[in-house]
């Protein structure tokens, strides 16, 4: 089972009056130890080319599933330079 706590319940847990120094000490800890959990990777080298993933276009702020094939992303009309995906994230594994 996986288990969590959000950031934003953190700072509400922070905005608490009943805190003393010590909660505040903590909830600081546990704040700057908060990271996104699926961040979108910026389109590089080690960008997989095996497996369809997410990919992010900025130009028009959209977000489609392609897979690499033949020097481009399979499925995708590029007529702009503009239009290229920039960041793409993993998909998920299937479930079992």
């Amino acid at each position: 089972m996986t288990e969590g706590i959000s950031k934003e319940r953190l700072i509400g847990l922070m905005e608490n009056p009943n805190c003393d120094s010590l909660d505040y000490a903590i909830y600081d800890y546990l704040l700057s130890l908060c990271t996104e959990l699926d961040p979108w990777l910026p389109i590089d080298a080690n960008t997989p080319k095996d497996k369809p993933i997410h990919l992010f276009y900025p130009y028009n702020n959209r977000q489609l599933i392609y897979q690499y094939k033949e020097q481009n992303w399979w499925g995708l009309y590029v007529e702009f330079d503009y239009q290229h995906p920039t960041h793409y994230k993993l998909l998920p594994e299937d479930p079992k």
